[in-house]
C-alpha cells in the first residue's frame, strides 16, 4: 500500500521544503534592504519632491487623533482623486520620505501624519517640513504624549507648531479652536488660518453632537451660512474634533460640505484606534495605539454612556508611566463605578492590588501573563457584553479577539449566536474600479459576480466593500468585493468585521493564480498564500491560515513581460473563452466549499480535484 504513496510524499517533502526556503529567503532580502531605504530614502526625496509641483501636500500633526484625521482626510479626497498618504503609523522623516517616493505626478493629493522625536529630538519636525513642503497644515490638539522629553505642554506645542510656520504665503493653517494651545499657532502662519471646533467663533463648527453607544458618532456641521448632518461610524464623542479637523482640511483643499459629509459615512474607524468588533454576541472596542494616562478618562467616559447590559475594561501598559503605582491605582479607581469587570495585565499590572477591596474582589483583578488575562476574560464573556480593550501598541491587544472561546449562552440569545456561526463568506479578490475590470488580477471579482448573477442578488454597500447575501441550506452565503487595493486586501476585510463576523475557518478567498494554466481551477482547504500579496495580507491581517481558497488559473508571463504587468493586464481574445468556464467551475468549488463549512466536513474538495481544467456551464 505504501509504494504508490511514496513518490507523491517526495514530492510533497521537496516542495515544503522549497517552501521554507524561498520563504527564508524573501525575509533575509527584506532585513538586508530595509536599512539601505532607510538611508537611501531621505537622500532621494529632496530631489524628488520638486517635481511634484501639481500634488497638494498635507501635513497632520498633533498628539490624540492624527492618524485618523490623516485617514478621514485622504478617504474624503479620494472619492474624487488619486490621493497619496503616508502607512499608518508612519509618522517620521523615513516613512514621510518613502510615501513621497512613492508619490505620483497623478496624485492630487498627498497626505502626511507628522510626529515629534521620541527623545525630544528639535530636529525630527524641521527635517520632516523640509521633506514635506505643505500648503495645508492641520493640528489636532496639545496633549501630554511625550511630555518627559519636552517638559511641558507649551514646549510639546512650541514644536509642533512648526508645521503651522512651514507653511508658504498662499498655505492654509487648520488649528483646533477648542485648544488655546493650538489656536494660538495662528500667530505663525504666514498664510491663512481656518478654525474648527465647538467653540461659537469657529469657523467649522459643531452643534447637535450625538455618539451614545451603540451609536455612532453623528452631529450637525456649520460652515459659513450652510448646515449639514453629518453621520460617522466613529465610536465615542471625543472623535468630534478629529472630524472637524478633517472637515476643515478637505474644505480647505477646494471639497464641498454636503459631498464630504457623504463621504464620512462610508469611512470605517482607524485599525487599534476605538475599532469595533463582535464576536459571538460580544462587542470589543480595541483602542490600543497609545495609552497615556491623560487619554483614559477619555475611554473612561466613552464606556460610562454607553448602553450595554455590562461594560469591561482591559487595560495594559500605560505610556509614559510603567512602574508608576499611582497612575494605575487611580485608574483602577475610576472604573470601578463604571465597569463591572476590570482587568489590568503586563509587568506593571500589580500596582493594582492596592485599588482593589480584598483577595475575592472580582471587579477589579491583575494577572502578569497576557494568556491568564485572556482565560479569565473569556470565563467572564456573555453575549451583549461590551469590552473596551485599552493600552499600547506593544500590548497587541487586539488578540484578546483571536481564538477566544465563545461566551456561554442561553434560550434566545444562544440560537442568536448558533445562526450567527452559520454564515459563510466568500471573498472575491481584486482591484477595485472600472480601470480593472477584466484584468487577470481582478478574477476573483468576477467568480463573485458571477455567483450573484446567478441567484438574481443585488450589491449593497457595506463597511467599505459591495456584499450580495444568497440563502443556502438555511444559512447566510455573504459574498464579498472589497473597495480596497489588492494588497490592502487583510485590512480591508478586517474593516468590514464591524458589521458581518469573519472567521478563517468559515471564509473562502477566490483569487487568480499565475501559475495554473488559463482555464484552470484549483481549491485548497488552507496553507501558505503561495506568492499572492493579496491572499499573503489576509493571511497576516488575521494571523491564520485556515481560510479555504479557490484559485483561477491566469497563466504565467511571456517571456519579456513583468509579472506585475501581466496581472494587472485583461485577458486576450483566446484566454476569455476558457476563463469564462473557469469562472463557472470556480463559482461550483465555492459553493462546494460551503457546503463542506455548512456540514462542519474538514475533507479534500469533492467536485473539483485539486486542479483540473474549468468546464463550461453553471
Amino acid at each position: 500500500m505504501g509504494r504508490p504513496f511514496a513518490p507523491l510524499l517526495r514530492q510533497f517533502a521537496r516542495r515544503l521544503h522549497y517552501w521554507k526556503l524561498r520563504r527564508a529567503i524573501d525575509v533575509r532580502t527584506e532585513r538586508l534592504l530595509r536599512p539601505l531605504g532607510r538611508t537611501l530614502w531621505p537622500r532621494l526625496a529632496p530631489a524628488y519632491r520638486p517635481l511634484l509641483s501639481r500634488t497638494t501636500f498635507i501635513a497632520v500633526t498633533g498628539s490624540v487623533g492624527k492618524t485618523t484625521t490623516k485617514e478621514l482626510i485622504a478617504g474624503i479626497l479620494a472619492r474624487r482623486h488619486p490621493v497619496q498618504r503616508t502607512t499608518q503609523g508612519g509618522n517620521q522623516p523615513v516613512d514621510i520620505a518613502h510615501s513621497i517616493l512613492r508619490t505620483r505626478r497623478r496624485h492630487r493629493f498627498a497626505v502626511h501624519e507628522v510626529g515629534v522625536g521620541k527623545r525630544g529630538d528639535d530636529g525630527v519636525i524641521d527635517r520632516s517640513m523640509a521633506l514635506i513642503r505643505p500648503r495645508i497644515a492641520v493640528v489636532t490638539s496639545i496633549g501630554d504624549d511625550h511630555i518627559s522629553a519636552y517638559g511641558s505642554r507649551e514646549a510639546i506645542a512650541e514644536e509642533k507648531g512648526k508645521v503651522v510656520a512651514a507653511l508658504p504665503r498662499d498655505g492654509i493653517a487648520v488649528l483646533n479652536a477648542d485648544d488655546p494651545l493650538v489656536r494660538g499657532m495662528a500667530v505663525r502662519c504666514k498664510g491663512r488660518v481656518v478654525t474648527y471646533g465647538r467653540a461659537s467663533d469657529a469657523d467649522v463648527r459643531a452643534k447637535n453632537v450625538r455618539a451614545r453607544w451603540p451609536d455612532r458618532l453623528a452631529f450637525d456641521v456649520v460652515y459659513g451660512n450652510v448646515s449639514v448632518a453629518v453621520q460617522t461610524q466613529l465610536c465615542g464623542e471625543h472623535w468630534i474634533g478629529v472630524v472637524l479637523a478633517a472637515i476643515a482640511a478637505t474644505l480647505a483643499a477646494g471639497g464641498e460640505l454636503p459631498e464630504i459629509a457623504t463621504a464620512l459615512a462610508g469611512i470605517a474607524p482607524t485599525p487599534h484606534r476605538m475599532f469595533p468588533v463582535t464576536r459571538d454576541g460580544v462587542t470589543f472596542v480595541c483602542d490600543d495605539a497609545k495609552a497615556p494616562l491623560w487619554t483614559i478618562p477619555i475611554a473612561l467616559a466613552f464606556l460610562a454612556d454607553a448602553r450595554a447590559p455590562r461594560k469591561i475594561l482591559v487595560v495594559g501598559r500605560l505610556s509614559d508611566y510603567a512602574e508608576h503605582r499611582s497612575a494605575y491605582v487611580s485608574v483602577a479607581k475610576a472604573a470601578r463605578p463604571i465597569a463591572d469587570h476590570t482587568l489590568f495585565f503586563g509587568q506593571w499590572a500589580w500596582n493594582v492590588e492596592r485599588a482593589r477591596a480584598g483577595a475575592e474582589d472580582d471587579r477589579v483583578q491583575w494577572f502578569n501573563a497576557f494568556e491568564s488575562a485572556k482565560r479569565r476574560l473569556s470565563e467572564l464573556l456573555r453575549p451583549g457584553d461590551l469590552v473596551l480593550l485599552k493600552g499600547n501598541e506593544d500590548d497587541r491587544m487586539d488578540r484578546f479577539l483571536k481564538d477566544t472561546p465563545a461566551p456561554a449562552a442561553d434560550g434566545q440569545a444562544a440560537a442568536s449566536a448558533h445562526e450567527a456561526q452559520r454564515n459563510v463568506i466568500i471573498v472575491g479578490l481584486g482591484n477595485p474600479g472600472e480601470r480593472h475590470r477584466g484584468a487577470r488580477h481582478s478574477v476573483g471579482h468576477e467568480v463573485v459576480e458571477r455567483l450573484a448573477a446567478r441567484n438574481g442578488l443585488a450589491w449593497r454597500d457595506v463597511g467599505g466593500a459591495a456584499v450580495a447575501q444568497l440563502a443556502r441550506q438555511g444559512a447566510s452565503v455573504v459574498l464579498v468585493k472589497l473597495d480596497a487595493q489588492m494588497n490592502d486586501s487583510g485590512p480591508a476585510l478586517q474593516r468590514l468585521q464591524q458589521s458581518i463576523a469573519i472567521e478563517p475557518l468559515r471564509t473562502i478567498l477566490v483569487h487568480d493564480e499565475f501559475k495554473l494554466d488559463p482555464g484552470r481551477i484549483r481549491g485548497r482547504l488552507e496553507g501558505g498564500d503561495g506568492g499572492h500579496l493579496g491572499a499573503r495580507s489576509v493571511l497576516s491581517t488575521f494571523e491564520s491560515h485556515r481560510f479555504r481558497r479557490v484559485k483561477v488559473g491566469v497563466g504565467a508571463p511571456p517571456p519579456g513581460r513583468s509579472l506585475v504587468d501581466h496581472v494587472l493586464g485583461p485577458f486576450d481574445e483566446n484566454e476569455r473563452a476558457a476563463i469564462e468556464g473557469a469562472i463557472d467551475a470556480a463559482c461550483d468549488q465555492a459553493l462546494v466549499f460551503v457546503d463542506e463549512i455548512l456540514h462542519d466536513g474538514r475533507q479534500a474538495p469533492a467536485a473539483v480535484p485539486a486542479s483540473c481544467p474549468a468546464r463550461a456551464g453553471g
